[in-house]
Parts: C-alpha cells; sequence; structure tokens
C-alpha cells in the first residue's frame, strides 16, 4: 500500500476523476471492465492472461484474477483455473502457466467469493521465441547486455476510487516503453487513458537476473504517487509485470491494478 505525501496536491488529481469516469462529481458509480463478467454483485476480473499481451512460447504465461462484490476488492476463496479445455489445470488467483506452445490459446477460470461463484474466459496468443540476433563477442549466453536495450509495450490498467465523490471505476488502457542500461537500470514513461483522457506516467526500475521491479510514477504538483510493480524478464527478452497499490488521501482513496508488458525493439 503507497500513501501520498501531500494530501493537497492529490486531491487536485483526485477532484478530476469522477467527471471523467462518472460525467459529474455528485455520481456514485460503480466500478466496471471490459474483462469482466458479473453473478448477482460478484464480478471476476482476469488481469492476466491478456488479449493485448505479447507472450512467448519459451516463457511462462502469466495468470490473475481479482473479484469485487458490490465495486469492491475482494479476496477470493478459491479459484481454478483450466487451459484449453484441460490441458493445464491449475489452482490459485496467481499463478504460471508452463510449457507453453505457440498459437492462440483460451484459459477459463472459476473464483468462489463468500459463497458465489464466477467464472471467467480470455483468449490470448502465445509466439515463438524470436531469434537472438546479438551479435557480440561475449561468451556468457547472452546473459547481458553491451548497450541501453529499448523496450516498448502495453499497459493495462484499473483504476478504483472510493471517498468524497462516491464510488467508480475504470479499464486504463495504453502504452509503455523504457530502456534499460548494461546495469540494469530502468527509465522511461507511458500513459494509460481512461474515458478519452491520458494518465501519463514514468518508468523507474530495475532488471536482475531475470527479475524485475519498480514503480509507476504519477506526478500532481510536484507530488508522486508511486505504484509499485515486480516481475520477470532477462534484459533483452520480453518482459512482464504487475502492480496493485492504493493511494489514500483524508478519505478518498485510489486503487490502481493491472499488468505491462513489453518486447525490446
Amino acid at each position: 500500500m503507497t500513501t501520498i505525501r501531500s494530501s493537497r496536491s492529490f486531491l487536485a488529481v483526485l477532484s478530476v476523476l469522477p467527471v471523467l469516469f462518472c460525467g459529474t462529481t455528485t455520481l456514485s458509480c460503480a466500478g466496471s471492465t471490459a474483462d469482466s463478467e458479473s453473478s448477482a454483485d460478484l464480478t471476476i476480473l482476469i488481469n492476466a492472461p491478456s488479449p493485448a499481451a505479447t507472450y512467448y512460447s519459451n516463457e511462462g504465461v502469466p495468470f490473475e484474477v481479482i473479484a469485487r462484490v458490490d465495486g469492491s476488492p475482494t479476496d477470493i476463496t478459491h479459484a481454478t483455473w483450466s487451459l484449453d479445455d484441460g490441458a493445464q489445470e491449475h489452482d490459485g488467483a496467481t499463478g504460471t502457466f508452463s510449457p507453453m506452445s505457440a498459437g492462440e490459446h483460451t484459459a477459463h477460470v472459476e473464483a468462489l467469493v463468500n459463497g458465489q461463484t464466477g467464472s471467467r474466459d480470455v483468449t490470448f496468443t502465445v509466439l515463438a521465441p524470436e531469434a537472438d540476433a546479438d551479435t557480440d563477442a561475449d561468451t556468457d549466453a547472452d546473459a547481458d547486455a553491451d548497450a541501453d536495450v529499448i523496450y516498448t509495450g502495453v499497459i493495462a490498467a484499473t483504476i478504483d476510487y472510493s471517498g468524497t465523490y462516491g464510488e467508480f471505476g475504470s479499464d486504463c488502457p495504453g502504452t509503455i516503453q523504457f530502456t534499460v542500461t548494461p546495469g540494469g537500470v530502468m527509465a522511461g514513461d507511458g500513459t494509460c487513458n481512461a474515458s478519452g483522457n491520458d494518465f501519463p506516467f514514468t518508468v523507474e526500475g530495475s532488471a536482475t537476473a531475470g527479475d524485475i521491479s519498480g514503480a509507476l510514477v504519477m506526478t500532481s504538483d510536484g507530488t508522486e504517487a508511486r505504484t509499485p510493480f515486480t516481475g520477470h524478464g532477462a534484459v533483452g527478452n520480453p518482459m512482464n509485470a504487475s502492480y496493485d497499490a492504493t493511494h489514500r488521501s483524508g478519505g478518498d482513496s485510489v486503487h490502481i491494478y493491472g499488468t505491462w508488458t513489453a518486447s525490446p525493439q
């Protein structure tokens, strides 16, 4: 959980969100996403795999399911996953499908939440691994990089607000781009778009031994709102990460969660 250091500046951002997502600062509207399915008061959301993400057959494909009851994030009692009608089966809200073959795949999840059951399907594509284009003279199987590596990709975010203006939420898809230095320092920026409005952020992080970590940073009036991310991907190979943080200011809170994926260019 991340706490904003200055409530005054972040409230300037919060005051805009109800107009963007609900059309008014007095309307209380429940969160909704395109990749979700509701049963009574239960909403099931698949954060990963994502149809917009890039996955390769030499890497595992992450899966993650989230549940809401009456629009509020809720713990999942039990979740079961089935890939391609039973080719793989897993238990848990998060995990990894592995091994994977190139082609189109469908994942099905069923989640039990407070005695209610909800389900959701998602179809995604796995690509064959790219050929190694490294022509340097190193002999360590390209475990390092000899120059900055440029990455571009997509971000799939969800923003839920609760507080002075009621409750509402929206998907915020967008793009991300960054460089990784030979020392593993990540730096870049990106933007997600909710209801036709851009929310820019910067990327700060590090990549070491196949693990990545850092933060997506939104700045308002000189104050930073940092959303930490963690993930996997060696430098020179595709990277993917997830994030989940709640930013609080007085009686207002903004929950930001989702995934991003990026590939070297």
